[in-house]
């Protein structure tokens, strides 16, 4: 019989808006598609128009290498208080998401978006994104600028993802020069450190973070004891203790369902298969970024629409990224981005790759009133 607590976290991740299915008819390039998604915050509304009934602002997520509709849950409570609403997709081969080939990975993952959003009712969104996912939301961006809002259009990237060339990082340069067919159990590993070693899945895959923080201590001070419970409930709405219980419950259901697509995710962020691994728009991101910069200087030009806002938000400590990546994509977005882009870039102290997207480092409530108007 399940505990008290059991059942408390159980009724919480069970929650429908965790679990929604949506189906792409076929087209002349693919069949017919099965897409998971989850909601964090705000609950649709049940009108024909869905939320486009509510006015609330919505927020288009792209979770990192392993960062699927499992991260709705974690960020619930902050979107619940901030009222705004977060889609958060499983992409092809996670969750009940379709499988697809590697080289049609990132096209077919965009493509089913607009009619989600139609069906949904969500006429505009904010853009957002965490490490992998970067490559998605640029070329999100590039592909439907239309679909962000109108009056206040903002783009978040939270550690954004730099590839090895240009990040100088010397270990994924080693992971990108492996065989391809090392990475057809990327995601059994991660299962193994995420359900064996520690009670966490590292939305990134940053399995060498996550190894390493399990060997620090558990025992607090008391002052400090009181702070973690403090910034627990601020975060989560939960005591630690429910917490780590509910991420627990959280890590093994996710890994109950298929992850095989964090293998094609590796490959396509180290771009590892010649001809099937393309960044399309995004390949050269200096180039890119001008090309945003002219579309952006016609659409903000004085009364036709208003300026985009591009937020790129580091970890403290990155070592997926480095301070050559960071450098490296800041100074092609501050150097390229033109009248009608305001970049601006700033870092989560005390936070790493992956922790900054984890509530408590506050990055994410900052996410959500950026989309609001309020910060």
């Amino acid at each position: 019989m399940a505990s008290p607590l059991e059942t408390q976290n159980i009724t919480f991740l069970s929650q429908r808006k965790f679990h929604n299915c949506f189906i792409v008819p076929a087209t002349a390039t693919h069949g017919i598609l099965r897409v998971t998604y989850a909601i964090a915050g705000p609950e649709l509304a049940s009108s024909a128009d869905g939320a486009a009934a509510d006015g609330i602002e919505t927020v288009l997520f792209f979770g990192g290498m392993f960062g699927g509709r499992w991260i709705a849950p974690r960020w619930d409570y902050a979107a619940m208080k901030e009222n705004v609403r977060c889609l958060i997709i499983d992409r092809p081969s996670f969750g009940g998401s379709t499988s697809v080939p590697l080289k049609d990975r990132l096209h077919v993952s965009l493509e089913v978006i607009p009619p989600l959003l139609s069906h949904l009712g969500i006429k505009y969104i904010h853009l957002a994104s965490h490490s992998a996912g970067t490559i998605y939301s640029l070329n999100f961006l590039h592909r439907y600028p239309e679909l962000l809002s109108p009056t206040n259009p903002t783009v978040t990237l939270l550690s954004p993802w730099v590839h090895p060339t240009n990040s100088g990082v010397s270990l994924l340069g080693l992971a990108g020069s492996l065989p391809n067919s090392w990475l057809n159990h990327w995601n059994k590993t991660i299962n193994f450190v995420g359900g064996t070693l520690i009670p966490k899945l590292a939305s990134s895959g940053t399995v060498f973070t996550a190894a390493s923080n399990m060997f620090k201590g558990k025992t607090l001070p008391e002052k400090e004891k009181t702070e973690e419970n403090r910034k627990c409930t601020e975060a989560y709405g939960v005591s630690p203790e429910t917490d780590r219980a509910r991420l627990q419950l959280l890590s093994q259901w996710a890994r109950e369902e298929t992850n095989v697509g964090g293998n094609d995710e590796a490959r396509l962020c180290l771009k590892m298969v010649a001809g099937e691994c393309s960044w399309d728009a995004a390949e050269d991101l200096p180039e890119y970024v001008s090309r945003l910069a002219r579309f952006w200087e016609e659409r903000a030009a004085p009364g036709e629409g208003k300026k985009m806002r591009v937020r790129a938000v580091s970890a403290e400590d990155d070592f997926m990224i480095g301070a050559q990546g960071r450098k490296y994509f800041e100074t092609a977005w501050e150097a390229k981005c033109g009248s009608g882009i305001l970049f601006d870039s700033s870092f989560g102290p005390g936070t790493d790759h992956d922790s900054l997207a984890e509530v408590v480092s506050g990055a994410v409530v900052t996410l959500f009133r950026v989309a609001k108007g309020e910060a």
